[in-house]
């Protein structure tokens, strides 16, 4: 079979074992095409072929007028899943968090802005960010992971103040209590770096959205959200560590309404 029709075959497998026991109920489509009924209400066309091809292997059945996966099937879905790890496997770099409640959870430097950005070096070779700011951003997206935020709701995070309060709204009743404990310890993050600038790692570190992205959707001028971000982290690596002697210390001093200027830093810490 060709590799197109492998991966529709893949994703037809995959959409079958999301119906479960109840399958998909099968409806008419054009020549070449079917629908197929899902569980949750939708359609979704799939090529005649390739779902005769799976009837045809085994991997799936059709009676009373709705296609289920086989025995043969999950054994097919297995097979699909073993192959997905292992490549995964060979194309990741592997951080793995601890939380302050005893959880950890492995992050992914190949998927995140943050392992490209970890390999920037400034005039005189030192990172632009260092693992201790990489350490701080996969912190952050830890424990949003963890507090199980949607990402429409960007930094715009509903407060968790109690479990009572949590109790109250949108549903997080329903969370448990490490996600709510992770949920507090993003908007502490929040609160320490502020909203404009948890903005941005939420975006860059949870959102895993580049920073030319960033920068266009927020209009800022090209490089400025390099800039921003690294005073984000070290920011929030303050947060996490508040005494750690191997960070470093701030090296600009400003008198109360003083504002950086961005473009000469930008100058001055020019990959």
């Amino acid at each position: 079979m060709a590799r197109g029709a492998d991966k529709a075959s893949a994703n037809l497998i995959r959409l079958l074992s999301a119906s479960g026991n109840e399958g998909c109920e099968v409806l008419p489509g054009e020549a070449d095409v079917v629908h197929l009924g899902r569980r949750d209400g939708g359609r979704t066309r799939v090529s005649s072929e390739v779902l005769l091809e799976l009837e045809r292997r085994g991997i799936a059945g059709r009676s009373g007028g709705r296609v289920r996966l086989t025995d043969a099937g999950r054994a097919a879905l297995r097979r699909l899943a073993a192959g997905e790890a292992d490549f995964a496997a060979q194309h990741r770099d592997i951080a793995v968090v601890s939380s302050p409640d005893g959880g950890a959870m492995a992050v992914n430097h190949a998927e995140s802005p943050l392992g490209v950005l970890s390999r920037l070096k400034q005039k005189n070779g030192e990172p632009w960010f260092p693992p201790i700011l990489v350490a701080a951003g996969d912190r952050l997206r830890a424990d949003y992971t963890r507090g199980q935020y949607m990402p429409s709701m960007g930094a715009r995070l509903e407060p968790v103040t109690s479990r009572g309060n949590a109790a109250r709204g949108g549903g997080m009743a329903e969370l448990t209590e490490a996600a709510l404990s992770a949920r507090i310890r993003v908007e502490r993050a929040v609160e320490a770096t502020g909203p404009e600038i948890a903005g941005l790692l939420i975006d860059v570190c949870c959102h895993l959205k580049g920073l030319e992205l960033v920068e266009r959707e927020r209009q800022w001028p090209q490089r400025s959200a390099k800039l921003l971000l690294r005073a984000g982290l070290e920011m929030l690596a303050r947060h996490y560590a508040p005494d750690d002697p191997g960070r470093r210390r701030t090296r600009k001093w400003g008198a109360d309404g003083h504002r950086p200027d961005i473009a000469v830093d930008l100058d001055t810490h020019q990959k």
